[in-house]
């Protein structure tokens, strides 16, 4: 059965138009909209900008993991405009997608290990990648929600049924 369902690439094929969709977006909004508060108790992710920072140097993390590379230049990338935040992106897109062209099934098999924070991960390639999507996912969803809490609608529906990426 491990062969049902929809593949990583598939995955990252509509993660990778939903991401695009969200920069069109948001390059077309005032530059006060990275400023937005993410809500009342959001601590370590008070801002629209923070949460976009969190949402891609997780990723960046996971392809860095996940391709055996270290992440430990996480703190070069900048998050004061929206062009820095996005060229994070780039770089973790380019690494889930490197990762994945080359990927197979005992690849996915094998593990790895994340240690930072004090905190140590370990399981396998699938798991992390897995992760990688499903987290991202939960963020953006919030994100869209406190957007339209201020008033700033997105033009697009989110959900992978609505996409024309995967048939």
């Amino acid at each position: 059965m491990s062969d049902l369902g929809i593949s990583f690439r598939d995955l990252f094929r509509y993660h990778h138009d939903e991401t695009r969709r969200w920069r069109e977006w948001l390059q077309q909004q005032p530059a006060g909209i990275l400023d937005i508060s993410m809500g009342p108790k959001a601590d370590a992710i008070a801002t629209v900008r923070a949460m976009l920072f969190h949402i891609f140097i997780v990723e960046w993390v996971y392809a860095q993991t996940l391709n055996g590379e270290s992440f430990d230049a996480w703190s070069s990338f900048q998050q004061d405009s929206l062009e820095h935040i996005f060229e994070l992106c780039d770089a973790a897109q380019a690494g889930l997608r490197r990762f994945l062209d080359a990927a197979t099934p005992a690849t996915l098999d094998s593990t790895a290990t994340l240690s930072g924070g004090g905190i140590t991960l370990t399981g396998t390639r699938r798991k992390f990648t897995m992760h990688t999507f499903l987290h991202s996912a939960r963020h953006w969803a919030q994100l869209a929600m406190v957007l339209r809490q201020h008033g700033h609608k997105t033009t697009w529906h989110h959900d992978l049924v609505m996409s024309d990426i995967i048939q």
